[in-house]
């Protein structure tokens, strides 16, 4: 970095008086870069933690209510909030860098295992689920190395055989068959593809534009479905 200033005050006139301001607004640049991954695990983390409270009121809600209709009101009233909101912040920036396909795609990937997860609690206890529904995060690490061109090292690869090991431990090959096990995995899978293409449309698209995307696409489809199984 030393050698590179040297470089700029040679080859640049008058780099001196700017060299302070310059320098500022490197580091402190450098220091939000440094901080991005530490926000990420820790948004990651919290997620992680509030996942259980949402998924016990969910399978209380499973004994008495429709699992569609369920469904149907996270994305209605994700709707609601996120869409004006949305529109208020980028305005008539609102459907600009959307990739509309990929969001789609999105979408009926986070429909598909959302339902799944209210279907296997409506089955099985709450801790299988969860335990049999994260194995999402191996299923992300290794499609995030296909499409999204991200390396591995052996401390990720440990993790990812340690966390399908523990995957295989609850299912228990041989023991009598579960299918609301079979449901939480199939929702683990389809949850590790929308976290990678989450992070693929993520690289265009502010967040906040991509949750109303999904909730607004969401809520588009599942409304035909109340119809039919209310």
């Amino acid at each position: 970095m030393r050698e590179l200033f040297l470089l700029i005050e040679h080859y640049i006139p008058h780099y001196g008086t700017h060299k302070s301001f310059m320098i500022d607004k490197i580091r402190t640049e450098s220091i939000k870069q440094s901080l991005f991954p530490l926000l990420g695990i820790g948004l990651m983390v919290l997620v992680s933690m509030l996942f259980p409270f949402s998924n016990a009121i969910s399978k209380h809600l499973s004994a008495t209510v429709s699992v569609f209709f369920i469904v149907w009101c996270r994305l209605f009233f994700s709707c609601l909030v996120a869409v004006p909101l949305s529109i208020y912040i980028h305005r008539d920036k609102f459907f600009s860098d959307i990739r509309l396909g990929w969001q789609v795609l999105r979408s009926l990937v986070m429909l598909g295992y959302v339902i799944l997860v209210l279907m296997a609690l409506a089955r099985i206890p709450l801790a299988d689920t969860m335990a049999a529904f994260f194995i999402s995060p191996i299923v992300a690490t290794i499609l995030a190395i296909f499409l999204l061109k991200e390396s591995i090292n052996r401390f990720k690869m440990i993790a990812v055989i340690l966390g399908f090991s523990d995957t295989l431990v609850l299912l228990r090959p041989g023991a009598s068959f579960q299918i609301g096990l079979l449901f939480a995995v199939a929702a683990g899978f389809l949850s590790g593809l929308y976290l990678v293409l989450t992070r693929l449309v993520g690289q265009t698209t502010a967040p906040i534009k991509t949750l109303a995307m999904q909730s607004m696409i969401g809520a588009i489809v599942m409304t035909p479905v109340i119809f039919i199984v209310w």
